[in-house]
């Protein structure tokens, strides 16, 4: 059998979009949900987990760190980016 080895990665592609880029999710929906480093949730959406990208909106959000978290039924990642 093919072993699956999953990772995302998160980067900010203007002012005001973030993208996520996956491969090998072992899932085929991905909730992925963005908290502000005090814990609260700032943007929650459902991903395809066989596409390999999605494009957020995060327009108005502040600077700084956030911790993205991709969570299934066998998936479980997380991941920090940085607004500038």
């Amino acid at each position: 059998p093919e072993i699956k080895n999953p990772f995302f990665n998160a980067y900010q592609t203007t002012a005001s979009t973030l993208t996520l880029v996956w491969n090998s999710l072992l899932d085929e929906q991905v909730e992925a949900t963005m908290y502000d480093m005090n814990g609260k949730i700032v943007l929650s959406q459902t991903l395809n987990g066989n596409e390999s990208q999605q494009t957020f909106d995060v327009p108005g959000f502040a600077k700084g760190v956030y911790v993205i978290k991709l969570k299934g039924k066998n998936t479980n990642l997380s991941k920090k980016v940085y607004l500038s």
